[in-house]
């Protein structure tokens, strides 16, 4: 019997990141890091029944988003317990998105979709975000599985899988509705699976997000699926003070109408370069690093310049690969760049969609893994190129 190599750097790697995972859980302990986790925790108490759910007042007037708070209501009541249990369980959410990697790519080659899991595995942005009390993991996974089911399955998909791809969609609508950007990539992965399927996946969609709606037109009057904070977030991040991440919101300036919308087009129109400029610095924000450097317990400075240097080449590395893959699809190019485009868009239209509004490292989290599967197959692919001009890497 032959020792399969790659499954024992598959296994070392998820057992790494888990006792990674791990360490920070055990660390951490009943603190609730994350900048709206108080809120979040709080707002789970909105599902104890259905006259808190269906209360005008619910969720700040439907000004956050109920998806994660619900998500957290499922560990109400185990005390000290609580955000530990949280941790874990996000933690093997990221865990699993390391193997969907392995699934995205694994047509390109085994070894490059191994190379994948091992990266994603070990992402400091997931590993961090396992232990972060925010609605970003749990996004990440409802968007990375339906992505994962209808991308592998491929015209096999059955209509049970389509439906399940949807309702998990439909689910991510309800925690983070900015989703919506790459619904039109899902669409035509179902679309590709076949009519039967494409409706199985509609009519999946249609569940969580038509029950929210139903329960905003209920409380608030108004059957929305978004939550009302958009506008807001959209001043915090285009304004004469604006840093690109988040500040306190200034007061719209006399003249400048009474809407925060109406706000942003006013300081577009009024002031084209400073808008322009913090839309390219919201764009380099999306790529920072995760910063660990606060929660590196015990670890003497100058190893944590090495992880704080390292973290910062890795995030270089990984904007630059990316641009040359999106660069590479739009020039039509062969390899990689081509055979993964729909992951290359999905995880473009992701990214863009945050960009208007005030961007943290955090934002990329959702699509951190399927951002990943880009680059790193387009990775191997320069590679290769670069070592036999003219030909690319070739799928096994």
């Amino acid at each position: 019997m032959t020792i399969d190599r790659m499954k024992i750097v598959q296994g070392a790697a998820l057992l790494l990141g888990g006792l990674l995972d791990l360490w920070f859980i055990l660390h951490l302990g009943t603190d609730p890091t994350g900048v709206d986790s108080g809120t979040y925790l709080k707002n789970a108490a909105s599902f104890a029944s259905l006259h808190a759910l269906l209360s005008p007042t619910a969720f700040g007037r439907n000004y956050w988003s109920a998806g994660y708070s619900g998500f957290l209501y499922l560990f109400h009541g185990l005390g000290s317990s609580e955000l530990p249990a949280i941790r874990t369980v996000q933690a093997g959410m990221m865990l699993s998105l390391a193997v969907m990697a392995y699934f995205l790519t694994r047509s390109y080659s085994r070894l490059v979709a191994t190379v994948t899991l091992v990266v994603v595995a070990l992402s400091p942005t997931l590993i961090w975000g396992s232990v972060w009390i925010g609605y970003e993991p749990l996004l990440a996974w409802l968007l990375t599985l339906p992505l994962t089911i209808l991308w592998c399955r491929g015209a096999r998909a059955g209509w049970r899988a389509a439906a399940v791809s949807g309702v998990l969609f439909s689910l991510a609508l309800v925690v983070g509705f900015q989703a919506v950007i790459v619904l039109p990539v899902l669409v035509v992965l179902a679309w590709k699976s076949g009519r039967a399927r494409l409706m199985a996946f509609g009519g999946g969609l249609l569940v969580p997000i038509g029950l929210w709606m139903a329960r905003n037109g209920l409380a608030t009057g108004s059957p929305v699926p978004w939550t009302t904070n958009g506008p807001v977030t959209m001043w915090i991040g285009n304004n004469p003070a604006a840093t690109g991440g988040y500040i306190n919101p200034p007061p719209i300036p006399q003249g400048w109408g009474h809407s925060f919308t109406g706000a942003v087009i006013h300081f577009a129109i009024t002031s084209p370069e400073q808008f322009l400029d913090l839309q390219l610095v919201k764009t380099t924000r999306l790529f920072a690093p995760t910063r660990l450097s606060p929660w590196l317990w015990n670890i003497p400075t100058g190893w944590q310049r090495v992880v704080i240097i390292a973290q910062w080449f890795g995030a270089a590395l990984v904007a630059a690969v990316f641009v040359l893959s999106l660069c590479g699809w739009l020039w039509r190019q062969k390899g990689s760049a081509m055979s993964l485009a729909p992951l290359t868009l999905f995880a473009t239209l992701f990214l863009a969609i945050n960009v208007p509004f005030n961007v943290e490292a955090r934002n990329r989290m959702p699509v951190e893994t399927v951002l990943l599967a880009v680059c790193v197959p387009t990775g191997f692919d320069l590679v290769s190129r670069w070592r036999n001009p003219g030909i690319s890497a070739t799928k096994e």
